[in-house]
């Protein structure tokens, strides 16, 4: 009669198990880091009426990793000033465009621009080149253009690696 063959004790199961368990931990890390996180818009944001002081919001800080800011997007620039340690923007002229502020109208590449997301007008004391925008470079302002002169915060030109997240409001 045969003997039965004892199972050998399998070992580099528990290795796997605990290599699968590290790299699942790096990932859930990496993705909290690096994710969708919600924050309240807070007073004083600038960026009415497209988001309102107490609105909830979304930082995507995954999306400007994989392709460049375009324009029309409202982007976190870095403020370390800033509670936050961002300030919101609306990007309205990218890398090798031409801006023009000049009476209260923004001009890109000698055309005017219609905003349907802006509050006011520019400031007439308010005055902007014309101006080539750098590779590597943005220009950025807050959506509600009255305060846009007297904005001590980022801007309005802000280099790329300011720009830390896309900024999307609550239900959108």
């Amino acid at each position: 009669m045969e003997q039965p063959v004892a199972p050998k004790p399998r070992s580099g199961c528990r290795r796997r198990l605990l290599l699968l368990a590290a790299f699942a931990a790096i990932v859930i890390a990496a993705w909290r880091v690096l994710a969708v996180k919600p924050f309240t818009v807070p007073q004083g944001a600038r960026m009415s009426p497209a988001l309102n002081a107490g609105q909830t919001a979304y930082l995507d800080r995954v999306s400007y990793l994989i392709i460049a800011p375009h324009r029309g997007d409202m982007a976190a620039v870095a403020a370390p000033a800033n509670p936050l340690g961002f300030v919101i923007m609306r990007v309205v002229a990218v890398p090798g465009e031409t801006v023009e502020v000049k009476d209260g109208a923004l001009r890109i590449d000698g055309a005017a621009v219609a905003e349907s997301y802006a509050r006011g007008r520019l400031p007439p004391r308010m005055s902007v080149g014309p101006v080539r925008v750098a590779r590597g470079s943005y220009f950025v302002l807050p959506d509600d253009r009255v305060y846009a002169a007297a904005d001590s915060r980022p801007g309005p030109m802000v280099r790329r690696r300011d720009i830390v997240a896309r900024v999307s409001p609550a239900g959108r």
